[in-house]
């Protein structure tokens, strides 16, 4: 069995510092739930840049489970 190698911590981080207009909570509340999971951060990636933003915002909000008003 071959275990996957995650996505270093570095490279999360950087992802999210270049989404235009993410609050820097947000960034690192994202960093927070992103580290844990590469497959949502290959998710992320995935999405085109001007997408980025709204997809993290409605994530943390079903992560949460409740209506988390994020960082303007």
């Amino acid at each position: 069995m071959q275990v996957q190698e995650s996505t270093p911590s570095e490279s999360i981080f950087k992802a999210l510092k270049e989404i235009p207009g993410l609050a820097r909570t947000d960034i690192l509340r994202f960093y927070s739930s992103l580290i844990r999971d590469d497959r949502q951060f290959e998710s992320l990636m995935a999405l085109p840049m001007d997408t980025r933003k709204d997809w993290l915002l409605m994530e943390i909000i079903i992560i949460s489970g409740c209506s988390i008003a994020p960082a303007v």
